[in-house]
């Protein structure tokens, strides 16, 4: 009998790591990187996705965290290189501090795709840690609060 139990127990604890990622502040889902030191919650509604935790998704519109070594590349002009990839046209640039580290928020539409993006560029000693998330152009403006509220949950921890 206790064997059932435990297998029972292992299998709830399995399931529950499994779920729709951590819990952010409020008992909402968060976006978590231990490598990265960061923690944030998804906008209001989306969902952590299971296989891929620094994803999250509602519908068409995704988020994604992705990091990389500047390797002696200047942070403020990568982010400009990065921000008129795919023939994005910036509508506006914002600096930011996030837990300290400097960063800007930019806000793309990419005509050609029929989409429109937020992003957060942080510069984390000598990483470039990029939170995007892509909307359908006509879903934008419903989802800008709850794309800033997330984007204001971020936290980071110094190495």
């Amino acid at each position: 009998m206790s064997r059932i139990l435990l297998k029972i127990i292992v299998v709830i604890v399995v399931l529950s790591l499994n779920g729709c990622g951590r819990k952010g502040a409020g008992g909402g889902a968060a976006m978590v990187s231990d490598e990265l030191g960061l923690r944030m919650n998804v906008p209001a509604g989306w969902q952590v996705d299971r296989k891929a935790s620094l994803m999250c998704s509602k519908g068409d519109s995704t988020g994604i965290i992705i990091s990389e070594d500047l390797e002696g590349r200047n942070f403020e002009e990568h982010v400009r290189q990065l921000s008129n990839d795919f023939n994005g046209k910036v509508v506006s640039s914002v600096p930011v501090s996030v837990s300290g580290f400097n960063g800007v928020r930019v806000v793309i539409e990419y005509p050609e795709i029929g989409s429109k993006s937020m992003k957060v560029y942080i510069h984390k000693e000598k990483k470039l840690i990029e939170i995007s998330f892509v909307t359908p152009m006509e879903d934008f403006a419903g989802y800008e609060g709850s794309l800033l509220d997330s984007i204001e949950s971020i936290s980071l921890k110094g190495e």
